[in-house]
């Protein structure tokens, strides 16, 4: 049956042209049905006598007012009327009305919703409920008090929409945060694992099938959005600004997007800026970005450590200086930080962590007798705040020397 209404679809999308081309005056929703009834009758026996006597036949039970009439002329009442603009199926009219004559676009302010469940009030569709019915009887105004979202139904923490459930569950009860040991996702969309939503599949696949611990080595990513110039990831706007149409090269191109360094960032760039207008010299060895053309240059210092590859994010071989731009979510926060133990880091790991390792990793700078500062990203985002103002501090208040914490 399934092959049968698939080609009877795509002979229906060539009769479709061929319905325009009669001059009828019909809608765009009945040449459709119109095109479907004869694109039955090319492929199948549904209308007897020859092929084009079927289509005669079929083109006979039709009038211009719409529907599908029988031998005796009566309307078919089981098939669905168009709404008068003839762009969608109808759904309100006035109280009393036995059909509905016009669609959400076409109605009048005195009418009501008629197809479908629709609140008491007639306007619209219901979402809320008493707990613990099966069905929403109210809309959002006229809801009260003691009702819940029905339709949307939403975690036990009432925080968001549940995801996760026992194998077998109809309906899933928890969050991601809120699900208990052998909850899986449960959808339409879920990964054969049960642990998180479908995002690959094989080329030419209708839908995903695997998530990315899953897939296989021919598989795809089906549902992100792909560049429209080489079919990567598309995270950023186009020309007009049309978000997640173009990955960052092709988005940089149209000048919608600035690149950064390969290994640094803007807002790091920026801090040292603003350091070396203070300090009234230049370091030799960083990443530089030119605002004007928006492209960089420069690169950083390696070999200070022996037998280690570290490279600091500012290096001046005359005084010996160094100085480090430390982003939170890569470096953690310091200990008096209200985030230093609940931050979640790159990788999953611990802002505490992070920061333990990135102290020690300023420890080796520091054996080695080079002189070490460095900058907090939290600190510098509220520096900028503060300069923007009339009253700006210096930046060298946020400047931290770096001590050795044991003595090598």
């Amino acid at each position: 049956m399934a092959a049968w209404r698939l080609q009877t679809l795509r002979r229906a999308a060539a009769w479709t042209r061929q319905v325009d081309g009669l001059g009828w005056v019909l809608s765009p929703a009945q040449t459709k049905q119109v095109a479907f009834h004869w694109a039955a009758a090319d492929f199948s026996t549904k209308y007897s006598g020859e092929r084009v006597g079927g289509v005669d036949a079929c083109a006979r039970r039709w009038s211009t007012t719409g529907g599908e009439s029988g031998a005796s002329g009566a309307s078919n009442s089981s098939r669905p009327k168009t709404c008068k603009c003839g762009r969608a199926r109808p759904s309100f009219g006035f109280a009393g009305d036995a059909a509905p004559s016009c669609c959400s676009r076409c109605k009048t302010q005195d009418m009501v919703r008629l197809r479908g469940p629709v609140c008491s009030c007639g306007k619209a569709f219901p979402t809320f409920g008493m707990p613990g019915d099966a069905r929403a009887s109210c809309c959002a105004q006229c809801k009260t008090a003691d009702m819940v979202d029905i339709k949307h139904r939403k975690c036990t923490c009432g925080k968001t929409q549940p995801s996760f459930g026992m194998p077998g569950d109809a309906r899933p009860t928890c969050c991601a945060k809120c699900k208990a040991a052998g909850m899986v996702v449960i959808g339409k969309r879920a990964c054969k694992c049960g642990k998180t939503w479908a995002a690959f599949g094989l080329p030419g696949d209708a839908r995903a099938s695997c998530c990315a611990a899953c897939k296989t080595a021919y598989m795809m990513d089906i549902v992100s959005p792909k560049c429209s110039v080489c079919g990567k990831h598309a995270v950023f706007p186009d020309a007009f600004g049309k978000p997640r149409q173009l990955c960052a090269v092709h988005s940089a191109e149209v000048g919608a997007h600035l690149l950064s360094s390969p290994r640094y960032s803007r807002v790091s760039n920026d801090c040292l800026d603003a350091l070396e207008e203070e300090v009234g010299h230049e370091f030799p060895f960083r990443y530089r970005l030119d605002k004007t053309t928006g492209t960089w240059s420069g690169k950083e210092f390696s070999g200070l450590i022996s037998g280690r590859a570290l490279q600091p994010d500012a290096y001046h071989p005359e005084n010996r200086e160094i100085v480090e731009f430390l982003g939170n979510y890569y470096h953690g926060f310091p200990p008096d930080h209200p985030q230093h133990r609940s931050f979640v880091c790159v990788g999953g790991r611990p802002a505490m962590e992070l920061y333990q390792e990135t102290m020690a990793r300023l420890d080796l700078f520091s054996a080695v007798g080079l002189r070490v500062s460095y900058v907090w990203e939290h600190e510098f985002t509220e520096w900028q705040k503060a300069a923007a103002g009339s009253a700006a501090p210096p930046i060298s208040s946020i400047l931290h020397a770096h001590i050795l914490a044991t003595p090598r």
